[in-house]
């Protein structure tokens, strides 16, 4: 008999450090690891408590909190996961980012897994209703430069921050709210085109110099996406970034997706 809790966390039981992978990561791998569980008529549970993720949704419960031991998690690359299963009885608990980006195609049934798993606790609610009733529909511009600003606090160049304001001025006239990893870029967009934004610092949950006290706002991001009815996401990786792309395939938001390599990795 097999039963699969997954359980994201901060800390793997098998690698060095914290776990790079962000909150779009680790959704991705949930959506995935339910998917293949169906598959496998194998029962999925999933356990938040060893993750930031868990003190901003609504409480859940499964029939093994006892038996999950937070600091013997381990990490599985998707393409290991299937074998990892099938392969293990009992018990089964980790973590993993799952399959690439542009392979996600979450079951209707693995959305409504996902929906009731991610209900925001009240607080977290209000605000995001608050600000998603301002807008008749909300249409976000998402902006991911990378890791280099989120993680190093180092501000990339007004040319570079300039460049995306001109060469996306038609999609940020089309969108009526800004998210974005730079705060430098969303207060320059907003003096450039008015366009609204949250005056935060995003941070990236896989950091190991996590501020803890100011992870209300990143989790402010995410739901706010999940109330869009439009997301256009740039990013200067080779992938769309998982953290719009998950809510936009867990509610089905209309989401277009650009790679633009002009400014990668600089």
């Amino acid at each position: 008999m097999k039963n699969v809790v997954f359980t994201p966390t901060l800390s793997s039981c098998n690698l060095p450090k914290n776990n790079f992978w962000g909150l779009g990561d680790q959704l991705k791998g949930l959506m995935f690891t339910y998917d293949l569980c169906r598959q496998h008529h194998i029962d999925f549970y999933v356990d938040f408590r060893s993750h930031p993720i868990g003190k901003f949704t609504q409480p859940q419960s499964h029939p093994f909190e006892s038996e999950i031991i937070e600091n013997k998690i381990p990490f599985i690359m998707g393409e290991d996961v299937e074998d990892f299963i099938l392969n293990h009885d009992g018990l089964i608990c980790f973590l993993t980012n799952g399959i690439p980006h542009q392979q996600i195609n979450p079951s209707e049934s693995c959305k409504e897994f996902c929906k009731q798993a991610l209900r925001p606790i009240n607080k977290l609610l209000n605000r995001v209703e608050e600000i998603s009733a301002k807008y008749n529909r909300l249409k976000i511009f998402h902006l991911r430069f990378g890791d280099k600003e989120c993680f190093d606090n180092k501000p990339q160049s007004k040319e570079k921050y300039l460049y995306y304001i001109n060469k996306y001025k038609n999609e940020l006239k089309q969108c009526n709210f800004l998210m974005s990893d730079s705060l430098n870029f969303k207060k320059l967009a907003n003096q450039t085109t008015g366009i609204d934004f949250l005056p935060h610092k995003p941070q990236h949950l896989g950091s190991s110099s996590l501020d803890h006290s100011s992870i209300f706002n990143d989790f402010l991001d995410f739901f706010l996406l999940t109330k869009a009815s439009f997301i256009f996401s740039i990013t200067s990786e080779g992938h769309c970034s998982s953290f719009s792309l998950v809510p936009a395939k867990i509610f089905d938001i209309q989401y277009r997706c650009k790679t633009d390599w002009k400014y990668h990795r600089i």
